[in-house]
């Protein structure tokens, strides 16, 4: 994995930033950097500590979660995807592992470089965090999306989800087993919104 800085064309290809001027974007440039990320190349683990959001520039890196002695494949994310955006609002534990599924150039926004970015550059800021509680919003709405699809016992995909289907039986499953994994299982769901 190596780093290095970021320019302001790269960030100019994400929607996220649209919103920016030039000198808004020079501060977020500041802020960022670059990391390059080998085939099966770990970005992060479970638990791991949770400080920086990812813009995919190319490549593409799988959200995973261990089931057992397997892991299961949450969601994926291409070029301009972002995600781990949380962490510039909250840092916290990461919910779920990040693996590079072939070589990946992404840039990296530390929270608490956007923290100084928050001091230079307020507006820029505000408008990155604007961007942030939008995106968040748009994946809670698919996952309460899909769960009023698994309550409603219907076993098709939610029209206009971003996530990967799961099959209901495998809820159904989940639940004859034992009723207290409906938690875990929604769980799964919620852990899509915070890799």
């Amino acid at each position: 994995m190596s780093s290095s800085a970021v320019g302001v064309e790269q960030l100019r290809q994400f929607p996220f930033f649209a919103q920016l001027n030039e000198d808004e974007l020079t501060a977020v440039a500041g802020a960022c950097k670059l990391r390059t990320l080998a085939t099966k190349e770990w970005l992060f683990r479970t638990g791991d500590s949770g400080t920086s959001a990812f813009l995919v520039l190319s490549g593409r890196v799988a959200v995973l979660l261990r089931a057992g002695d397997r892991f299961e494949v949450l969601d994926t994310f291409a070029a301009g995807s972002i995600f781990g955006e949380l962490c510039l609002i909250e840092q916290s534990a990461r919910s779920a592992d990040v693996r590079a599924l072939e070589g990946t150039l992404l840039i990296e926004i530390d929270a608490v470089d956007f923290a100084r970015i928050q001091e230079l550059s307020p507006l820029a800021a505000v408008k990155v965090i604007k961007e942030v509680t939008l995106r968040i919003c748009e994946r809670l709405r698919a996952v309460n999306q899909r769960i009023e699809t698994y309550l409603a016992g219907e076993a098709r995909p939610t029209s206009g989800s971003h996530l990967p289907a799961i099959e209901l039986t495998e809820f159904d499953d989940l639940i004859a087993a034992d009723p207290d994994t409906k938690l875990s299982f929604f769980g799964r769901l919620i852990a899509r919104l915070w890799s």
